[in-house]
């Protein structure tokens, strides 16, 4: 682990995440921000959420302290944040010279010889704005994204009594000013290219980027702003990716910039970690081809009616939608009562020794705050079910040829986490890590589309493993027949003591649904026993009173 002199650093914990994610085939380096703060030890609300934010952006963000921290520490950096909590004299001209992208949040830093000219009088200052805080975009380029020239947008959400949230300055030489206050040319976003001409006849060595805030009102920046800051990053990041040759596609509602701001930090986390990552709007699921892609991600706000059927796309799908439901899915559900919303910042793993679950054990945390997640109360087929809430799947997988309805297989891997993607904004390290260890589990060596489509149905009866195993209260057996045939399934206690019949009769060829109601029965093991013509099926299932 690299480490500097001269520097109070504190490394994120995603860094040790990327050795984890070198074992599973990515190729590309990760991408290091220098973030230079008050005091690494004892960040700020606002600092903190920079950091967190960085983390979801699929950066390895290192903290340095303003004091301490030198121009040495950049070498190896692809961008330097200086945070609005920075102490003007404690940076001034420290990565001035840098050639690497600079981004200054702290307004004062460098105004006098590099951002703004203030030998023609006063050039920079701050003002309380507007009262909804709204700033009116002067120039796009080259900062990219979903507006205008003259929208206006509403920079910070009020949530907070800071009364001087807008410093501004007025950009020297080449600078591009962005977003304005409004009927002013004091700019609070502000950036210069490669090689522009700065104040004072300084050239600037990579790209700069003045995004001015007023002390410790980052936690307060509206969906707007936080785009702002993606955006600015984006374009700075943008020379210094290592694109791999692994081809994703993102199916969102709308795409690009448009992302609510969950799907943003998925879509750049991609891109930052080295993938060639496509976006899509759902309605062109059908239409895509496959065969330029080596995995699909489908986020939560794409309508449910977009994307069935996702059997057919013969490529691995990480599926964060709670209802892509239709016959021939793998999540498909008896009725729309078997999806369980549930609110909740921990899940509990289920199945540790699985690669996605990360070896993690108990409760895991993954999220700031209660969240929203659509568990699952019975997937379909054979799935193999990694962590769950209240009881209910929260994630899930099915292995390639893993049965679903109606004696449809699946030809890909195929992972369920039903979480919202809008709702990724607050997720902490351990959700991203699971998210990350997902994607590799699914671009596995000799996991995309292996094989032809498979209709056929399995040779002899089958019975499933019950979910959810230990149960309170019901569970659910699911079995399948290979043809029309006369069955019985009956439970036993341990004993071996027949304890009741679930089904007897005759029985249609396909994939069949019995639950068990053990409300009146004591905790303890129990077997499901299935017979038919000549042979028979046993499941172990554990009742938790």
């Amino acid at each position: 682990m690299k480490s500097y002199r001269f520097c109070k650093m504190a490394w994120s914990p995603l860094y040790f995440f990327w050795t984890i994610l070198f074992a599973f085939g990515i190729q590309a380096e990760p991408l290091s921000v220098l973030h230079v703060v008050d005091n690494p030890e004892a960040l700020s609300p606002a600092d903190s959420m920079v950091q967190a934010r960085l983390s979801a952006l699929g950066l390895v963000s290192i903290l340095a302290e303003d004091d301490t921290v030198s121009t040495e520490n950049a070498s190896s950096m692809q961008c330097i944040i200086i945070e609005e909590s920075c102490t003007s004299s404690k940076v001034e001209n420290k990565f001035k010279n840098v050639a690497v992208p600079v981004i200054s949040m702290e307004p004062f830093a460098w105004d006098m010889d590099c951002y703004v000219d203030t030998t023609n009088g006063l050039s920079f200052g701050w003002t309380p704005g507007p009262s909804d805080f709204t700033l009116e975009v002067n120039d796009l380029h080259p900062i990219s994204g979903p507006w205008q020239i003259g929208d206006d947008v509403i920079y910070y959400s009020g949530s907070d009594t800071t009364a001087n949230k807008l410093n501004w300055g007025i950009p020297a030489g080449e600078g591009v000013s962005v977003l304005n206050v409004p009927e002013t040319d004091e700019s609070v976003l502000f950036a210069y290219e490669t090689g522009a001409l700065m104040a004072n006849n300084f050239i600037a060595p990579d790209k700069r980027i003045a995004f001015y805030l007023q002390k410790n009102v980052a936690d307060s920046l509206s969906d707007d702003g936080w785009l702002f800051l993606y955006t600015s990053l984006d374009w700075c990041l943008s020379s210094r990716r290592t694109e791999d040759t692994t081809r994703i596609v993102l199916f969102t509602e709308d795409t690009d910039w448009r992302m609510n701001g969950g799907e943003l930090l998925v879509w750049q986390r991609f891109l930052n970690q080295g993938f060639d990552v496509s976006s899509s709007a759902a309605a062109t699921f059908f239409s895509s081809n496959w065969e330029d892609y080596d995995c699909a991600v489908i986020q939560s706000s794409c309508p449910a009616d977009q994307v069935p059927s996702q059997y057919m796309a013969a490529v691995p799908i990480l599926n964060s939608q709670a209802y892509a439901y239709s016959i021939n899915s793998p999540w498909i559900l008896e009725s729309d009562l078997d999806i369980i919303p549930v609110g909740t910042d921990e899940i509990s793993i289920d199945l540790p020794e699985h690669p996605v679950a990360l070896g993690a054990s108990g409760p895991l945390q993954i999220a700031s705050q209660p969240i929203s997640l659509n568990c699952v109360q019975n997937p379909a087929g054979s799935p193999e079910i990694i962590a769950s809430a209240n009881g209910y799947a929260a994630l899930f997988c099915y292995e390639i040829e893993s049965p679903l309805l109606q004696t449809y297989r699946l030809d890909h891997r195929y992972i369920g986490f039903p979480v919202n993607s809008e709702e990724l904004k607050v997720a902490t390290p351990s959700l991203w890590d699971i998210w990350d260890a997902s994607v590799q589990w699914l671009l596995s060596p000799g996991q995309s589309a292996v094989s032809e489509r498979v209709q056929s149905m399995p040779e002899q009866p089958v019975l499933y493993p019950p979910f959810p195993n230990p149960f309170n209260a019901s569970t659910r057996l699911t079995f399948h027949l290979p043809s029309r045939m006369e069955i019985q399934i009956n439970l036993y206690d341990a004993t071996g003591r027949h304890v009741c019949r679930l089904r007897q009769g005759t029985v249609e060829a396909g994939l069949h649904f019995v639950d068990i109601d053990a409300r009146d029965l004591s905790s303890g093991m129990y077997l499901c026993s299935m017979t038919g013509p000549s042979q028979a099926a046993i499941q172990k299932v554990v009742l938790i009173q």
